[in-house]
């Protein structure tokens, strides 16, 4: 669904922690490093990188998972579902069992 993105914005002027933190990189810029994060042709090392640039406190972790950009993207992509997505790909990656 992520690759239908058109960029068009809608979903970054829904979002209110994006009108109050500057330094927020939004849905659509999420939503574009998820696109590349679950294309399963990306090399692990790449994929570990990108998701590391995602797993900020300005990043997938500034969502407050109102739905608002998900209400309002013309493409229909489940865009609060992809960054509650990426967090948990975070977590998983964080974990140590050892």
């Amino acid at each position: 669904m992520a690759s239908r993105c058109i960029q068009c914005g809608c979903c970054t002027s829904s979002c209110n922690p994006s009108q109050f933190d500057d330094e927020y990189i939004g849905p659509a810029a999420i939503v574009k490093g998820y696109r590349f994060y679950m294309d399963e042709r990306e090399g692990k090392d790449v994929k570990q990188h990108r998701l590391e640039l995602l797993d900020k406190e300005h990043g997938v972790w500034r969502c407050h998972t109102q739905f608002s950009c998900t209400t309002v993207c013309p493409k229909d992509i489940p865009i609060t579902e992809e960054i509650q997505e990426l967090k948990r790909e975070s977590v998983k990656q964080n974990l140590k069992f050892w």
